[in-house]
């Protein structure tokens, strides 16, 4: 195996969940999943599920990332260009 997924976790600087939402919405390369085990690169903001978040002490503006078998150069540009949206 050459390329390898990864789990990783992110809690945004604003609290504004427009922000969070429009952050999510302008990822290109990651899908909106739940389901991490496939090769596909996911993510799954908080913001979707409230009664685990409080329990867990996450917050609106926590996401987590699961890293697929995608070039991680495009990954890394799509995130780029995410976070430019909400700056």
């Amino acid at each position: 195996m050459q390329k390898y997924g990864g789990l990783f976790s992110v809690r945004l600087k604003t609290t504004d969940t427009n922000l969070v939402e429009l952050f999510v919405n302008s990822l290109e390369r990651f899908i909106i999943g739940v389901f991490w085990g496939g090769h596909e690169s996911l993510v799954f903001p908080a913001i979707t599920y409230s009664m685990e978040r409080t329990r867990e002490g996450l917050s609106n503006n926590s996401i987590r990332f699961y890293i697929g078998l995608n070039d991680a150069d495009s990954l890394i540009k799509d995130l780029d260009q995410a976070f430019k949206r909400i700056i």
